[in-house]
């Protein structure tokens, strides 16, 4: 029900919000195993270590993407770099998952 409210919440098309959280699911994996820009743009923002954020990921996958995007949602009310900060997880895309 968590992602499914996500993806209503933010207006995102059905039929790409399954790639999408495959996507950043993988990105959130490997950035947790192996470090890098964004994971510590995440670890500061959330105050969870990279070691935390392995087992997140591992364990309670949904729970790790909704904490990924409530990060967004306050990265964005603040007037921050989205885009930047997807780029650091290698999201950027071409594809629009909004609806």
């Amino acid at each position: 029900a968590g992602l499914a409210a996500a993806a209503a919440e933010l207006d995102f098309r059905p039929e790409l919000f399954g790639t999408a959280v495959q996507r950043t699911l993988g990105a959130l994996s490997k950035a947790a195993q192996y470090g890098s820009e964004g994971m510590d743009t995440l670890t500061k923002a959330t105050g969870k270590t990279q070691t935390e954020w392995q087992a997140l990921v591992k364990n309670s996958p949904t729970e790790a993407f909704l904490q990924f995007l409530d990060v967004l949602k306050r990265l964005n009310a603040d007037g921050q770099n989205v885009s930047g900060f997807l780029e650091q997880f290698q999201l950027q895309g071409e594809e629009s998952i909004k609806g």
